[in-house]
């Protein structure tokens, strides 16, 4: 059973059920995304030297703006700038107040508002919204420009039936002075600025509508003044406006034959021509670069150096009628304005409202991103070469509209649960990146119109593949591994599938089928059937029966109980409604319908209801209610319906399952409903289908069209996939069960140091393993420094709580409460006294690493030592290591001596349970005095080992290899990769490191760590822990560490503080045997981010293959054995002489005071290692060089 700790984000809330508790966490809507867009730029926004993209809606009231995250084209978010923009018309990116980076400028026609957005240093994001002018009535377009030559932008707009200037009065963004350039340009939706005569100021490029002789004009007209004085309009191409269509066009200014003035490009619906700057002077000469069929419309340009030979080319994106969008380019073939055909650059799906060429991925190429109206709203495509070339499709905007068929299943093949669904006919993805409900932000799998999906391993590799209907066709994808998908695979066309598809191993050939329903007319429908080969080739289409109505739900289902896939349907109209069809043989032959009851339809599903083994059916009515029929004899039998008690203002259920939600061992109701927005669940009192009354979970989520339960977070319950298409929030969040409201066992543990009882002026005894049980669900805990504990029981009855591992010299008064519970929300203390019966002096040191060691770094330890006797001491502390490779620099408590290679430390009164630590901090010598490879040996030591009652864990040796680069968020082990049987009996020693490597403080870090479960988790200790934390154990092997209000600072602010460690050590469990392998990893969570996954450290149980001097009085380990490199020796005894010699007696390697022998130099083979102690002892182990 589990322990929760509950931390709530800006996108979590909390849902209470009953007793069942829920936290919602959003995983899309409508906040990722702005929808139609009409309007994109390309701004480097955070100031990180890459282009980030700004985006405005046509249809709604948003600007935002996405960060490209890496530099190369992976974009977050959106971060909202406004929503005050309703209906943008134009976006323009301009260093409006003269502060050297790049502001934003946003018309938008149904607030009739001009506004704009202070970039705030390019770190911050965008400003308010400022607005110019909110009263400009039918505002088209805006243009930014210097129009009265004073050094800084004007702003340019077409708005009712005039062409107007806004003078920027100040440098700064102030604006007024309102001037007119023409009172009758009536239609104008393009507006565009160059200086055309060559006289140093911009003259104004504008179209207009006639009312007379329905032609569009292209205008000029010239700044008489240089001060924004206008002539009257020049003409400079008309044409006639197509009837029933709207007039589509724009312009742009770019010196396009390269004569060093201003041309203007401009396209009209099917036409795009260029007008030519023939002196410089406005003397104009039309040219035309295309003119296409006449449905077929262009919707904007771009002009840029396309093939990179230092001419302007034109990209074009363009409607083509009755087929796929055009993004295409024209190459100026010869650098002078003589442009050639069309080149293709994709043909996406519908709806292209625009196109932007900028450099997204920082390459030095100009890739392409295209605005849609629908999703997905925002694309690019990456530039390959310098001809022209592009990748496909990549998605920047995330999709939410209309999602369903949400469900958790394992898209990547990882082992845990990701999500699933359908959005807007598209099918996306989030990863389940810890396994914990910790999810990816939204991949796309393909975007092809999808009406419904099932996903299934359909080859047989183990892989969820998705076969989906996509209009009157069927198709499946397979999963190539990683949640990469190949194409599409017809399986059959024309099938008119009407509702989801599902899939099962109909003919028991071990391979998964698919049925469908096929649609003939409101009145026919077809049950059909596709039996797989076993590789995902798929046999004609079986029409298995047919049904005289709409299909209201159709289920899969071993019904009778023989081991085979029955199938069960209701009708949506008529009498007869719920029937079943028998799998007569296993292999897809089925018989006729039987019908099992006349009196409802709608929605259905199967469970064990009742707990008597077989599957009853649930039935969401057609009109009110929610009712059951039970499944009389396990053969198709059934009995009446029985409504549960409070469905009968249950409407329009969407989704109905059958669910253990409150996790105790019976099946629930779920059922997501149309009415009140309602998720609601009824549990099952007794086990055998007496309900009570309804339990909302929310009723918040409009129109929830599924509900998908599953254990998404690996903690045992069931929580919930939720998707639904309300007004006004679409979205898909899951509901993470956090199980029943708890009772709570809480208490002191105190040790008796008068031996008259405990009492407030004793010592509070910390570090203590309580557990409690009821035989089915053991929790335990560690308690505070201040001996306070809390456990939090999950069920009802008899828990026993008692403190673990208590060494026999003590005694625990009373050495065990009980405690019963029922119903929750109870509290119990139980406080544990503890003395000592006996005298016994012991105490214990260890030692481990808080960094890498480095040549040329500093590197730092801790040492921790724990009075686990019963009298209290003090004496000394000595560490020993190795002065030739590295240097004491300082440490956390003053030091008593000091040589070049060893250092010692007094300890006074340490007190029974006390443990205390040292941090010392080395400088490691640069290379070649220290190089990578190079290993650093130590040897800690606490007296007194005289009178200690356990001598050996008085001395601790550790042995640490210097290397070049390292992880800050780890997991070692000291023993490292082996140990020998007979070393199973001791502890391994695990350290756990972290750091804050991001960009502001963390408030909360967790540290999940999931131990080998042949490690025996009564024996765990905790030693050195870097912070202040509490401590969970769960499942006998899942350990976590929640440092709450750590706040930890970042690396960035200050490297020093933001680290963190733990450090425990543990034993074996007593039946491993030789070749076991205790294997250990951790998951570090920083806030609300995703978990950094450390790496996986392992040691193996291995076989002793020296020999062995029977003279020798001292027992040593030598591991590993072969060895590659280093060989390690360990022993309780100090090593003064370490000899290897060859087969033939030859000494080979000599080395003193070492622990450590480097066989990187020597052939593979057999050697004859010799070791000394510092009494002169002798002994011999054979060791073999891989």
């Amino acid at each position: 059973m589990k322990h929760l700790l509950l931390t709530l984000t800006l996108l979590t809330s909390f849902f209470a059920s009953a007793q069942t508790d829920f936290l919602n966490h959003l995983i899309i809507d409508n906040t990722f995304s702005v929808f139609y867009i009409s309007c994109t730029v390309a701004i480097d926004v955070d100031d990180d030297g890459d282009l980030d993209l700004v985006s405005g809606a046509s249809s709604g009231d948003r600007i935002a703006w996405q960060e490209n995250i890496d530099g190369l084209g992976t974009f977050g978010d959106i971060k909202i700038i406004t929503e005050n923009a309703k209906a943008v018309v134009s976006l323009i990116a301009a260093d409006v107040d003269n502060d050297g980076d790049l502001d934003l400028i946003s018309a938008s026609k149904n607030n009739q508002t001009l506004a704009w957005y202070e970039n705030r240093d390019g770190t911050a994001g965008f400003g308010s919204q400022r607005i110019i002018s909110s009263d400009l009535s039918y505002l088209r377009t805006a243009a930014a420009s210097d129009i009265d030559g004073d050094g800084d932008l004007d702003i340019l707009i077409s708005a009712e039936y005039n062409i107007k200037w806004f003078e920027n009065l100040d440098g700064a963004g102030s604006f007024g002075n309102l001037r007119t350039i023409d009172t009758d340009a009536w239609g104008s939706m393009a507006i565009a600025t160059a200086d055309l005569d060559g006289d140093g100021d911009m003259d104004v490029i504008s179209n207009t509508s006639s009312t007379i002789d329905n032609y569009i004009h292209i205008n000029w007209y010239e700044n008489l003044d240089g001060q924004g004085t206008f002539g009257t309009p020049t003409l400079l191409y008309d044409f006639a406006s197509e009837p029933n269509y709207s007039v589509y066009s724009k312009i742009y200014t770019s010196d396009l034959d390269d004569d060093g003035d201003s041309d203007i490009l401009f396209f009209t619906n099917h036409e795009i021509w260029w007008v030519e700057n023939t002196d410089g002077q406005a003397t104009f000469e039309n040219h035309l670069v295309d003119q296409r069929y006449q449905r077929n419309r262009y919707m904007n340009l771009e002009v840029t150096d396309m093939d990179e030979d230092g001419d302007l080319d034109i990209a074009s994106a363009g409607l083509e009628a009755g087929d796929p969008d055009r993004i295409a380019w024209f190459e100026n073939t010869d650098g002078e304005g003589t442009f050639g055909s069309l080149l293709d650059i994709a043909r996406p799906d519908l709806d292209t409202t625009g196109i932007l060429v900028a450099d997204l991925d920082g390459d030095g190429k100009k890739d392409i991103t295209k605005s849609a109206a629908f999703e997905p709203c925002l694309v690019w495509y990456k530039k390959l070469d310098n001809q022209g070339s592009f990748d496909s499709e990549q998605v920047i905007s995330k999709f939410f509209s209309h999602p369903k068929q949400a469900q958790a299943i394992d898209v990547d093949g990882d082992g845990d649960l990701d999500v699933l669904y359908l959005v807007d006919q598209a099918l996306v993805w989030h990863e389940n990146l810890d396994g914990a409900g910790t999810l990816s932000s939204q991949h796309l799998i393909k975007n092809h119109f999808y009406l419904g999906y099932v996903a299934s391993d359909f080859n047989g590799d183990g892989l969820i593949d998705i076969a989906a209907g996509q209009g009157n066709n069927f198709i499946w994808m397979e999963n190539l591994g990683g949640g990469n998908f190949g194409a599409e695979n017809n399986i059959t066309i024309n099938v008119n599938v009407l509702s989801t598809p599902q899939a099962s191993d109909i003919d028991s050939d071990g391979d998964m089928d698919i049925i469908y329903i096929k649609s003939i007319n409101s009145s026919l429908t077809y049950i059909v059937y596709l039996e797989n080969n076993g590789s995902g080739g798929f046999a004609a289409p079986e029409n298995l029966t047919f049904v005289q109505s709409q299909i209201g739900s159709l289920h899969l289902t071993d019904l009778d109980g023989d081991m085979d896939v029955d199938l069960m349907y209701s009708k949506a109209s008529g009498s007869a409604k719920i029937a079943w069809i028998e799998n007569t043989d296993g292999q897809g032959t089925f018989g006729s319908p039987v019908f099992i009851n006349n009196n409802t339809g709608g929605r259905l599903t199967t469970g064990d209801i009742d707990g008597d083994g077989d599957l009853d059916i649930l039935v969401a009515h057609d009109i009110t209610e929610i009712e059951w029929l039970e499944h009389l004899d396990g053969m198709g039998t059934f009995g009446p319906l029985q409504r549960i008690s409070g469905s009968i203002d249950v409407r329009g259920a969407n989704d109905l399952r059958i669910v253990d939600i409150d996790n105790d061992g019976d099946n629930d109701v779920l059922v997501a409903s149309d009415e009140n927005s309602n998720l609601i669940w009824y549990e099952n009192l007794d086990g055998e289908g007496d309900f009570g009354t309804k339990n909302i979970i929310t009723d918040t989520t409009p129109d929830p069209n599924s509900a998908f339960p599953a254990d998404l977070d690996n903690d045992g319950d069931f929580d919930i996939i939720l998707s639904s298409d309300g007004v006004p929030a679409k979205g898909v969040s899951w509901l993470e069960n956090i199980g029943l409201s708890n009772n709570r066992i809480q208490g002191d543990v105190t040790l008796d140091i008068d031996a008259n009882g405990c009492s407030p002026s004793d010592l509070p005894i910390g570090n203590v393993m309580v557990t409690t049980s009821n035989n089915t669900e053991t929790l335990a805990t560690f308690t505070f420094a201040n001996g306070y504990y809390q456990i939090y029981p999950m069920q009802e009855g008899e828990y026993t709580t008692e403190i673990v591992s208590l060494p026999s010299y003590f005694s625990s008064d009373p050495e065990s409460h009980i405690n019963q519970f029922a119903g929750v929300n109870n509290v119990v203390v139980a406080d544990f006294c503890v003395a000592a019966n006996q005298t016994v002096n012991d105490v214990n040191i260890t030692m481990y690493p808080l960094n890498s060691a480095r040549p040329g770094f500093g590197a730092s330890y801790i040492v921790n030592f724990n009075n686990v006797g019963t009298t209290v001491l003090s004496d000394v502390i000595t560490i020993e290591f190795d002065g030739s490779k590295m240097e004491f620099s300082n440490a956390s408590e003053p030091v008593s001596s000091q040589t070049s290679e060893a250092i010692t430390f007094d300890y006074l009164e340490l007190n029974p349970f006390e443990s205390r630590s040292i941090e010392m901090h080395f400088q490691v010598y640069t290379i070649p005095t220290t190089n990578i490879g190079d290993v650093l040996s130590f040897r800690t030591t606490i007296e007194p080992t005289s009178i200690d009652t356990t001598a050996e864990d008085n001395v601790f040796t550790f042995n640490q290899t210097v290397i070049g680069a390292y992880d800050p968020n780890d997991i070692a082990v000291l023993e490292g990769e082996s140990i020998y049987l007979e070393e199973a009996n001791d502890y391994l020693h695990y350290i756990i490191r972290f750091q804050n490597t991001g960009t502001a403080s963390a408030q909360n870090v967790v540290v999940k760590n999931r131990f080998d479960e042949k490690l025996d988790w009564t024996t765990l200790k905790l030693e050195a822990i870097s912070h202040s934390t509490r401590v969970e154990i769960r499942n006998e092997n899942d350990l976590a560490f929640i440092f709450d209000n750590i706040n930890l600072p970042d690396s960035i602010h200050n490297e020093p503080a933001s680290h963190g460690y733990i450090s425990y050590k543990i034993k074996p469990k007593p039946n491993v045997v030789l070749g076991d392998i205790f294997y250990n990893k951790a998951n570090i969570f920083f806030d609300f981010n995703p978990g950094i996954e450390t790496n996986r450290v392992s040691t193996e149980i291995i076989e002793f293959l020296g020999t062995e001097d029977s003279s020798a009085p001292f027992q040593f380990a030598v591991y590993p054995n072969p060895a590659k490199n280093i060989l390690y020796l360990n022993s309780k005894n100090k090593i003064s002489s370490v000899q290897l010699f060859s087969n033939l007696g030859q000494l080979l390697i000599e080395s003193r005071n070492s622990n450590t022998i480097n066989l990187h130099n020597l052939i593979s083979g057999i050697y004859i290692l010799r070791v000394m102690d510092d009494n002169g002892n002798i002994g011999v182990r054979r060791v073999i060089k891989e």
